[in-house]
């Protein structure tokens, strides 16, 4: 209970990298508030200039003085209009008002002081000489000429280009994140949930070179095994279920025969020394034929768990498949098959004595059980790159072809072997592979229905 709780705060505690990626993400969009904010603030400090209205107020101010003295001059900043009292233009550089025109000093009465209109500024101011209006000045001048920039400005752009290099490198980094980061865990997270269920099947779509790209590889490596050891358990239990039912088939007509031989013996029905010899005789012949079932059964078991044990010695082939054939031909005889043998080539190769001597035995077996009249066996040895090739070939009734892909799979046995009946575990190919695969050779059946079978394997030299 303390590891599944630990478990469970440890999955807690994972769960916060997107709390934290979350926080980064809103920092980031409260930082480019701020940017938004100071680009705006910097706009407008940077296009906005300082007006300096003190300035402006003591020219224009000495102007009325020049003006009130008679010696007005103003320079290149603004242009003037000097009024009479009557109204009459007495001098100007300003284009509305010319010399000599004439105006009503009441308008210009309106713009006394100083008046911002946008880009101009506009300034009018009585003349008063020795105590008495004498007339009236009007100036005009640029804004621009009492303005300047605004000296924060430079300070506010150092501050935007600050953000900018904390807020951008931010964004960045989540963008990173979101993409290579959360969106393969999510798909990996998926695909955990789908294999949970037992969906072994979908894969993981994504494909990157990076760390996570790898684990997604590895990731997929790993469904992949899962999935083949699934398969290999189906076919594991598959085979199980098939053992049960040929052993139990095996099984079933030896011992009913020699249940009902005993049951004869019991009864008192062979009660005589000559007729209970032959229920005997076939009880013998039955257990025989169950001992080696369960040998066969005992040998696939033992190879399938690696424990079949191969004890290899350096041997002269002639010698040695002259000695196992001759055993063989004794088979062959007492079952009136014709059996030969020929040439064998005399190399040396490494092999188990006992293996081999079994690969020929069940090789020879099945082509006697499946003989037909007049079935021929031979053997003969051919000495090629891959090693030395030995070939049982018989005339017998042969495999079909649909049959031919499966003659070494565990127990299996055509439809021919089960409507004949022939007596067997389905395992002596399967046996036989397996040795001399742990040979390091390769074994191979070639068969036609109704002319024969070959099968041939090689021992490397």
């Amino acid at each position: 209970m303390g590891k599944v709780t630990s478990f469970m705060r440890r999955k807690q505690k994972g769960g916060g990298i997107r709390r934290r990626i979350g926080r980064l993400l809103f920092l980031a969009g409260a930082l480019c508030f701020g940017l938004a904010v100071l680009a705006a603030f910097t706009w407008y400090s940077i296009v906005s200039d300082t007006f300096d209205d003190r300035r402006m107020r003591v020219d224009f101010n000495a102007l009325v003085v020049q003006a009130e003295k008679g010696a007005l001059h103003v320079g290149n900043k603004a242009h003037y209009a000097l009024f009479g009292t009557d109204g009459r233009v007495l001098e100007s550089t300003v284009a509305a008002y010319r010399k000599g025109d004439t105006v009503d000093l009441h308008t210009l009465s309106g713009l006394n002081g100083i008046k911002n209109n946008g880009r101009m500024l506009t300034f009018a101011s009585p003349i008063v000489r020795n105590g008495t209006i004498s007339g009236m000045l009007l100036v005009t001048a640029d804004k621009k000429n009492y303005s300047s920039p605004n000296a924060a400005w430079p300070v506010i752009l150092s501050l935007f280009l600050l953000t900018a290099g904390v807020c951008l490198p931010l964004f960045f980094v989540a963008h990173l994140l979101k993409n290579d980061l959360f969106a393969p865990i999510a798909l990996l997270h998926g695909s955990t949930r789908r294999m949970l269920r037992g969906d072994l099947d979908t894969r993981l779509l994504y494909d990157d070179t990076g760390e996570i790209g790898s684990l997604c590889h590895d990731f997929e490596a790993m469904r992949d095994e899962l999935s083949a050891a699934f398969r290999r358990e189906n076919d594991l239990l598959n085979a199980d279920r098939l053992l049960f039912a040929c052993v139990s088939h095996d099984l079933k007509t030896p011992l009913a025969a020699i249940s009902g031989y005993a049951e004869e013996i019991r009864d008192g029905i062979a009660d005589s020394p000559a007729r209970i010899h032959d229920p005997s005789g076939l009880m013998l012949r039955k257990v025989r034929l169950l001992t080696g079932l369960i040998d066969d059964i005992l040998e696939e078991t033992k190879a399938q768990l690696g424990e079949l044990p191969i004890v290899l010695e350096e041997i002269y082939a002639r010698p040695f498949f002259k000695e196992v054939c001759g055993e063989l031909s004794l088979d062959a005889a007492h079952s009136g098959v014709a059996f030969s043998v020929d040439e064998v080539p005399n190399v040396l190769i490494t092999v188990d004595r006992k293996r081999i001597t079994q690969v020929m035995q069940n090789l020879v077996s099945n082509s006697i059980k499946y003989r037909q009249h007049g079935c021929r066996i031979n053997i003969h040895f051919k000495l090629e790159a891959a090693g030395l090739i030995v070939c049982v070939k018989d005339t017998g009734s042969g495999i079909a072809a649909n049959d031919l892909p499966f003659v070494f799979n565990r127990f299996y046995r055509g439809d021919a072997a089960r409507r004949q009946d022939v007596p067997g575990s389905g395992l002596g190919l399967c046996i036989a592979k397996d040795i001399v695969e742990r040979h390091g050779g390769r074994i191979e059946c070639d068969s036609v229905l109704g002319s024969g079978t070959e099968v041939c394997f090689s021992l490397p030299l």
